[in-house]
């Protein structure tokens, strides 16, 4: 986050500024949705030990699902999200008189697209029992996300197709 800030510090209120404070939310997207890709095994690694367990009356199927995502989001997720704190204020994604109001809207907004990307990526490594091919479904689906945010193809030259696949991007929600 402060490697991050110090690339953009204070940015300017011009043309290339503009382009800079995206380029910079468009990375910390970028990098949300490519750090997903780490949970796309969380369930296949364990699914063997976990049916023998469940079998033997050890824990029921809800007590290790809440284990498994709140041990996989809270530390995973959402404290590495709040590292770009203070990269908001070096960039200056806010004028300097807001900044305080609208910096919680962005933590939410970045840990929503990252529980979002999470959640994509486990479910995609739930539905193949290969780690590899869920990790090149999951990558597919973080560049369709990607090419569908809004950043690399605008909203609105997209044909009636492409708008309905932007509906399923969470990065088009992120940088709304």
């Amino acid at each position: 986050g402060v490697m991050l800030g110090i690339v953009y510090f204070k940015t300017n209120v011009d043309f290339g500024g503009i382009q800079n404070r995206m380029g910079s939310m468009f990375f910390i997207v970028l990098y949300l949705g490519l750090a997903s890709l780490s949970s796309v095994p969380v369930w296949n690694e364990n699914r063997l030990l976990f049916l023998r367990e469940r079998a033997s009356g050890a824990y029921s199927t809800f007590a290790y699902f809440t284990s498994m995502v709140l041990f996989d989001i809270i530390p995973m997720r959402i404290i590495p999200t709040c590292m770009f704190s203070l990269s908001y204020f070096m960039i200056g994604l806010s004028s300097t008189t807001d900044a305080v109001l609208h910096f919680p809207t962005f933590v939410i907004i970045l840990v929503l697209t990252n529980a979002s990307a999470v959640s994509m990526s486990m479910c995609i490594g739930a539905c193949f029992p290969d780690t590899k091919i869920a990790n090149a479904f999951a990558s597919l689906a973080v560049l369709v996300s990607i090419m569908y945010g809004g950043f690399i193809l605008s909203k609105h030259t997209m044909g009636r197709f492409s708008t309905f696949e932007a509906n399923f991007s969470y990065m088009n929600f992120a940088f709304e």
